[in-house]
């Protein structure tokens, strides 16, 4: 036969091949995943990658050396210095790095515009978007740290676990790093800014909602439709972080999981994130190390940019410090500062979550036993305890509290002083994203012999960051507006016990809580420690745009100084 028919046979069965099995429509990027699925992070095996030099900070640049102690000999290591995963494509080790600080070079992630919606400026012209951030992408190579991620592969091709470090070159006196934690975060570029698979981006969610005409919501820029919008497990991606402390020595390195965190304010740049560490990324279920401020092994984390509090990073930070000695649930938060893939990307809070670790540490009780509702939602527990709680909420609304018997009923449900001490609180900073939201509420399910196993509703502070402790909220009535829009606390405040203690909770607020000898001391403090890394932090995010932080700052300190002249005579009216 000819070898032209040969070729037809041929075309045919390819033509057919391709016919039964068509190339995906992304064919590029399923193999980039299958080929991070093949490197990835496995709990079975260590990586056997050895490096020369710990990860740390390092005054002058050296030679870095790659090695490989394990049981498979013969193979070969690949690393990166960009953050991705590496792969048989990746550059192959062959001799000692050397490494320099890496400042100087062009920014690969700090220059994207597609990672808030508050970045794109025409789009927010067009729609008449009301309130555009000041957002800018820096102008200036931001400040680096070299990032290595090495594999091992066997002569068959099979990867290990990667091992990630983080180097600090050249740091000794740079302003607005000192006396701060360090996190270095590495992700795959992939998993934070693929337009398809990437959580931290526009990506193809927003450009569905371009598509579609941006209905709705189309003024609010914050609540246009993005991949950072994606929540749940399934919007967590694999992660390496590095830890170091004040000192800037190194704590430890682990694979964990990273997710967006927030509501509105996964728009924001920065974004807050969400750390868990699980077993199924290197075998531990708890982060590694003892961080900073962080009474115990956390299982996840939080790392905090501010909310709408992105001017000063301060208002929950202070609430926090000051309610902790309060009969209400608070959270421990420690400033540091974030690189993501080698980027400095700003400066945060560190911060515990409230799960079911937190409320057996802090309280003593088991944690299969707890239940937390928040914002009117289950975080822990069954449906069946929202229920009770409902119940609890409609009863208490539609009985009379001036009868002793249905105001001792309702203190046998709820921690009364828990309730005062939590409503004098947010009363007094003037929260105005409250009561209508944030409120949540735990207990244990069973009672048992522990002092916070008794069953009752105890509450737990948290977004304290939006319209409060300012200036332009000294006069603020937030008393009437939680008794006319809270429906507990509404009809308790019938009770004229129960008015009393409100009104000697808050007297106790303002002369010693939040007096002027504990308020004052606590903002200049923050102002001297914070005020270069905030100011490094705003050129970052926000370039050629004023700095509203040492204004922001002094209104904050003239609230305390008034509010209690104001809110003491009003709630004394109020109750008569």
């Amino acid at each position: 036969m000819s070898k032209k028919f040969y070729l037809l046979i041929l075309t045919a069965f390819l033509l057919a091949l391709f016919l039964c099995f068509p190339l995906e429509k992304n064919s590029v990027k399923t193999q980039k995943r299958e080929l991070l699925k093949r490197a990835s992070y496995t709990e079975a095996e260590n990586s056997g990658i050895v490096f020369s030099k710990e990860p740390g900070f390092y005054e002058k640049g050296f030679d870095l050396k790659i090695f490989y102690r394990g049981p498979h000999p013969g193979g070969k290591i690949y690393y990166t210095l960009d953050g991705s995963i590496p792969t048989e494509s990746s550059p192959l080790y062959k001799e000692p790095l050397h490494l320099t600080d890496p400042t100087p070079n062009p920014n690969l992630y700090a220059s994207r515009d597609d990672v808030s919606a508050g970045l794109q400026k025409e789009k927010i012209k067009e729609a008449g978007a009301i309130d555009p951030p000041l957002y800018a992408v820096p102008s200036f190579p931001v400040d680096k740290c070299v990032v290595i991620r090495a594999v091992y592969y066997r002569a068959k091709g099979e990867g290990a676990e990667v091992e990630t470090a983080s180097y600090f070159i050249g740091y000794r006196n740079r302003p607005g790093y000192q006396n701060l934690p360090i996190v270095s975060l590495v992700s795959d570029p992939t998993y934070l800014f693929d337009p398809d698979y990437g959580i931290y981006v526009l990506g193809a969610d927003f450009d569905r909602f371009v598509s579609e005409g941006m209905p709705e919501t189309k003024k609010l820029w914050f609540f246009w439709a993005a991949n950072y919008f994606r929540y749940g497990r399934e919007s967590e991606r694999e992660a390496s972080v590095n830890f170091f402390d004040a000192d800037h020595r190194f704590l430890c390195n682990q694979n964990i999981g990273v997710r967006i965190q927030g509501h509105a304010s996964r728009s924001n740049n920065p974004k807050s994130l969400n750390l868990y560490a699980r077993k199924s990324y290197d075998g531990n279920s708890r982060f590694q190390c003892r961080l900073e401020n962080l009474p115990y092994s956390e299982k996840r984390l939080n790392l905090f940019s501010g909310g709408s509090d992105q001017d000063t990073l301060f208002r929950d930070y202070l609430a926090m410090h000051f309610g902790k000695k309060e009969n209400f649930a608070t959270m421990r938060f420690s400033p540091c500062l974030l690189f993501l893939n080698g980027e400095y990307w700003g400066f945060y809070q560190m911060a515990e979550r409230y799960d079911a670790l937190y409320f057996a540490h802090h309280y003593r009780v088991n944690p299969d036993n707890v239940v937390y509702i928040k914002e009117g939602e289950v975080n822990l527990g069954l449906s069946s305890d929202l229920a009770l709680y409902e119940e609890l909420q409609k009863w208490i609304s539609e009985n009379d509290m001036t009868v002793p018997e249905n105001y001792k009923k309702a203190c046998e449900k709820i921690d009364m002083d828990s309730l005062l001490s939590y409503y004098a609180f947010e009363i007094y900073i003037a929260n105005g994203d409250w009561p209508f939201s944030n409120v949540g509420l735990w207990r244990t399910r069973e009672t048992g012999k522990g002092k916070y196993e008794d069953g009752k509703w105890r509450y737990v502070l948290f977004d304290v960051n939006g319209e409060c402790m300012a200036e332009s909220k000294i006069r603020d009535n937030t008393l009437q507006t939680a008794i006319d829009h809270d429906a507990i606390f509404g009809s308790l405040c019938q009770n004229k016990a129960f008015r009393q203690a409100f009104l000697e909770k808050l007297q106790t607020l303002a002369t010693s809580t939040f007096s002027k000898e504990q308020v004052e001391p606590f903002i200049r403090n923050y102002l001297q420690t914070y005020t270069k890394p905030m100011q490094v932090h705003r050129k970052r995010f926000f370039e050629g745009s004023p700095d509203p932080f040492a204004k922001e700052m002094q209104g904050i300190q003239r609230f305390f100084e008034d509010r209690a002249s104001y809110l003491i005579p009003v709630a004394r009216k109020t109750f008569g």
